[in-house]
């Protein structure tokens, strides 16, 4: 995981889910941004949006954890995003 691929991921959110209007906002292309998401969600193992055939329409409940991470911690240290998502729904 990167930050370029979290930047992505929250700027489709704030477009309304539209990856051409996030792409012009972040000044790169839809493909790029399309290819980022769908190789964080291989990385992490979880979709990150709902979609309905090519479009994307909301967050997952693991998307969610994903972009908004900062209420699960663990004593002092943050979680990685792959204790957030093991603790969270019980993944190994």
């Amino acid at each position: 995981m990167n930050l370029h691929q979290l930047r992505f991921v929250r700027e489709a959110v704030r477009q309304n889910y539209n990856l051409t209007d996030a792409a012009k906002a972040l000044f790169t292309s839809q493909p790029g941004v399309s290819k980022a998401i769908i190789e964080l969600e291989e990385e992490l193992g979880v979709d990150i949006f709902t979609r309905h055939g090519k479009r994307i329409r909301g967050l997952t409940e693991p998307g969610r954890l994903v972009l908004f991470p900062s209420y699960l911690y663990h004593g002092t240290r943050p979680f990685s995003a792959g204790e957030r998502l093991s603790v969270a729904f019980d993944v190994s």
